[in-house]
């Protein structure tokens, strides 16, 4: 594993930076919020695999791998540049027979970052069925699984987002929402995490009469046999960290929700979620109303197909968050708002 600390003034810089040095695949392992000088400091430590030798042949020859030779990666990006030209010269939505009503929603989802090939593909349905619908379309982008119903099935949750996503306060929030429910819940915390983010939870659980316990990977076994409803793991950022509760999720019956915000670049969403996206069993978007595009909710979900749970949007406990349908998703991302 290649590890390297990126530092700067821009957190999409740095992203940029990370992606052009180590590649799309890279992961973010830290990220480090200081002060110098009366001037805010980004760090970021990101780490990128090696190629194993087994490695498939679709995964070398994978856009997405970072481990390409200069000239392929030249290829990748010539090929992205010309189909971005592409489509801008064709202009699909004029040429195709779409009925004008459409136009500006269509336009709508250009400004808010969705990318051409998703509006090029939704374009081509409504010009082929005469009976076609952007909305149903769009809905089918945003595959939907709200809390509660799809997930107290099983016992034991961890969660998993990058350094400021709103991972923490993400997961109170929705233990609120279940606690109205009167479901018996345990917070934990892994013993590898940080001090301050253990203090903080600690200091939740006693406000609010939750059960909080620090555990480690060879503990979680024993949790299924205790007396709780569900059981959240509150996961550290670090890979290092969280690697081995990751592994363990893949031995167990554990769903992993994983933690993103609009308000991260879309190629930084993508490095994080793409080494864990076979583990993951729902999306939680965060932070909705502070994201100045929410294109890339549409772009990672016809990315990775992973279905939405939870969203959370402003700073308050109560009624800043919702387990929202794909109808729900769709609507916020016009409008900017869910209806009450």
């Amino acid at each position: 594993m290649q590890v390297k600390t990126f530092e700067g003034r821009s957190l999409s810089q740095l992203t940029a930076q990370i992606k052009k040095e180590l590649g799309p695949e890279a992961v973010i392992l830290s990220t480090e919020q200081i002060s110098q000088h009366g001037k805010t400091i980004y760090k970021i430590l990101a780490a990128k695999e090696t190629v194993q030798p087994n490695t498939s042949a679709e995964t070398l020859l994978s856009p997405s791998n970072s481990n390409h030779p200069q000239w392929l990666k030249e290829f990748w990006q010539e090929w992205d540049c010309f189909k971005d030209h592409l489509l801008t010269l064709l202009q699909p939505e004029a040429r195709l027979q779409i009925p004008p009503k459409y136009t500006q929603a269509i336009n709508y989802l250009k400004k808010q970052g969705v990318k051409k090939e998703i509006i090029f593909k939704l374009l081509m349905e409504l010009s082929q069925e005469k009976n076609a619908s952007l909305v149903s379309l769009l809905k089918k982008l945003l595959p939907s699984k709200p809390w509660p119903k799809f997930f107290v099935s099983n016992k034991i949750h961890f969660f998993l987002g990058p350094s400021g996503s709103g991972q923490t306060s993400a997961l109170l929030k929705l233990i609120f929402t279940l606690k109205q429910e009167q479901k018996k819940i345990l917070l934990a915390y892994p013993l590898s995490g940080t001090l301050q983010n253990k203090l903080y939870l600690e200091h939740y659980a006693q406000l609010t009469n939750l059960d909080f316990q620090t555990i480690e990977p060879e503990n979680i076994p024993n949790l299924l046999t205790l007396d709780y409803d569900l059981i959240f793991v509150d996961l550290p950022h670090q890979a290092t960290h969280f690697q081995p509760f990751i592994n363990k999720a893949q031995e167990l019956n554990v769903d992993v929700h994983s933690i993103l915000s609009p308000v991260y670049a879309e190629d930084f969403l993508i490095s994080f979620l793409s080494p864990i996206k076979n583990v993951i069993s729902s999306i939680i978007w965060t932070r909705l109303d502070e994201g100045e595009n929410l294109g890339p909710i549409i772009n990672l979900e016809e990315k990775f197909k992973l279905p939405i749970s939870f969203c959370t949007y402003g700073a308050q406990l109560k009624e800043s968050s919702r387990a929202p349908t794909s109808e729900e998703l769709l609507r916020f991302i016009f409008k900017r708002e869910f209806k009450n």
